[in-house]
């Protein structure tokens, strides 16, 4: 059952960083770790990034963080460690066969709209 946050999120806590970045997790196994150490989250990411490249829907960076959380998780410095998504994904582009297809805007109140760019596996 996924009910609107407090936040505003249509989707649930799940989805809502605000929520997840307090600790709130909704469902009882669903939501990202709230405590995964560089070398863990670097791992998941990578899986999630295989999983959803190997699907071939398009997906953006915000995908990733939605199932296994930020990689900053004591707050959001400018450049600061969740930069590490983005890095990442480029670095594993070619590896995966990962092409870009697209660019939209992000979803999270605190990106302020910036462009993500919209992946897909080959």
């Amino acid at each position: 059952m996924q009910t609107e946050c407090e936040h505003g999120e249509p989707r649930g806590v799940r989805y809502c960083a605000f929520c997840r970045r307090a600790g709130i997790r909704g469902e009882a196994d669903a939501g990202p770790s709230a405590h995964l150490d560089p070398t863990e989250w670097e791992r998941a990411a990578k899986h999630v990034i295989w999983e959803l490249a190997r699907s071939r829907q398009p997906f953006t960076s915000e995908d990733i963080t939605a199932k296994i959380g930020f990689p900053d998780t004591y707050g959001h410095r400018a450049n600061g460690p969740n930069n590490r998504i983005g890095l990442l994904l480029n670095k594993v582009a070619k590896q995966y066969g990962m092409k870009r297809i697209d660019m939209k805007p992000a979803t999270n109140p605190q990106a302020h709209g910036r462009l993500l760019t919209v992946w897909q596996g080959r």
